[in-house]
C-alpha cells in the first residue's frame, strides 16, 4: 500500500504521501457519502471565497490541532459521514458545539501537513467545471468543480452507495 504523489517535493511537505494515504483509507472506511480535499495551502486558498462551514464551524474548532491519522480525526469524520433521517448531528452530542448542527458539504479541506484547513464545507457558487460528470450527483460535480478550481490537488468523493472516486490534478 503505496501511495506516490507526483511532485511531491511541490507539496512542501515529505510526508503528503502518508496522508493522501491516510484520506483514501477514510474514505473507503466512511459509513457514508463523504469528501475530502487534500491540497496545498494557496490552492485551498483559491476555493475560500466559495467555502463556507455548514455546521458554523463546530467541527472545524473540534478538529484544531488533531492530525488525520489520529483516531480523533477518524471518530469524528465518520461521525459526519455516517448518514441520519435528519442529517444533523444528534442533538445530545457530546460536543455542544456540533449539537443539533448540519452534517452538509466536504467532511475536510486538508493541508498537505495533514491538519485540517476547514471542515464540514459547503462549496456554494463555484465556477462551472470545464468538463461534466453525468448521473453523478452534487457531492461529485462539486468535487469536480472544486479540483477544476485548482492547479495540484487531490479531491476523494465517496457517494452513499459505497462509490468511491479520486480526482487528481498536478498542473
Amino acid at each position: 500500500e503505496r501511495v506516490a504523489v507526483r511532485g511531491a517535493s511541490a507539496w512542501h511537505v515529505p510526508d503528503v504521501a502518508a496522508v493522501a494515504m491516510r484520506a483514501l483509507q477514510l474514505i473507503l472506511g466512511a459509513p457514508g457519502g463523504a469528501c475530502i480535499i487534500l491540497a496545498p495551502d494557496e490552492e485551498l486558498q483559491n476555493l475560500a471565497p466559495y467555502a463556507h462551514c455548514s455546521d458554523g464551524g463546530g467541527m472545524t474548532c473540534r478538529l484544531k490541532g488533531v492530525h488525520v491519522s489520529s483516531p480523533e480525526f477518524e471518530e469524528l469524520f465518520f461521525e459526519f459521514a455516517e448518514h441520519s433521517s435528519t442529517d444533523r448531528w444528534p442533538a445530545d452530542h457530546d460536543d455542544e458545539l456540533l449539537r443539533g448542527r448540519p452534517k452538509d458539504g466536504v467532511g475536510a479541506c486538508l493541508a498537505p501537513s495533514g491538519f485540517r484547513v476547514k471542515c464540514a464545507v459547503r462549496l456554494e457558487g463555484l465556477p462551472q467545471a470545464s468538463r461534466s460528470w453525468s448521473c453523478m450527483g452534487m457531492r461529485h460535480n462539486a468535487a469536480l468543480a472544486a479540483t477544476d478550481l485548482m492547479h495540484r490537488a487531490i479531491v476523494y468523493v465517496r457517494s452513499e452507495g459505497g462509490m468511491v472516486h479520486l480526482l487528481a490534478k498536478d498542473e
